[in-house]
């Protein structure tokens, strides 16, 4: 959810899940679910484009 703030910059709330933050989901008669957010693997890193020459 974005929010307007002063001098129309953008907000988010709530902001973005971090790792070691807890996510619990409840629902009536079933119960409840916790999980952790981990961190994710690292970027994979993307060699750089040839540059084609036109001719």
């Amino acid at each position: 959810m974005y929010v307007y703030g002063p001098g129309q910059f953008i907000t988010r709330t709530p902001p973005p899940l971090r790792p070691g933050d807890t996510v619990t989901l409840t629902a009536e008669v079933l119960g409840a679910i916790s999980n952790t957010v981990v961190p994710g693997p690292d970027p994979v890193p993307i060699p750089v484009a040839r540059r084609r020459t036109r001719g």
